[in-house]
């Protein structure tokens, strides 16, 4: 049950990112779309702000649901990362350099 509704969070966060890229290609002043044409595939300048807005929020909920329904997980990891950097163990982004601070840069 959990991986389904990751799954389905997940293509509805795809799915809304795409929609706010695409509506924000189209409201993008650069490229002057509305410049030229009242409306872009039948769609008016408004709706399309209302259409990049939406998705927009719909985004936004799908990543915060998405992080709460694997914060056990973060907060796992943040604390085993946090604890390496204490113990001295090397960076895992910097394998080199060693303590919660790297200090001897």
């Amino acid at each position: 049950m959990k991986a389904w509704t990751n799954y389905w969070l997940d293509v509805l966060i795809a799915l809304s990112f795409g929609v706010a890229a695409l509506s924000g290609l189209v409201l993008w002043p650069a490229l002057g779309l509305f410049e030229h044409y009242d409306s872009l595939f039948g769609i008016d300048l408004l709706t399309w702000s209302d259409i990049h807005s939406l998705s927009g929020v719909v985004m936004t909920v799908g990543v915060a649901a998405h992080l709460w329904l694997h914060r056990r997980w973060l907060a796992s990891m943040t604390r085993r990362a946090l604890g390496q950097l204490q113990a001295g163990t090397p960076c895992p982004t910097h394998p080199t350099l060693k303590g919660a601070h790297h200090e001897g840069r």
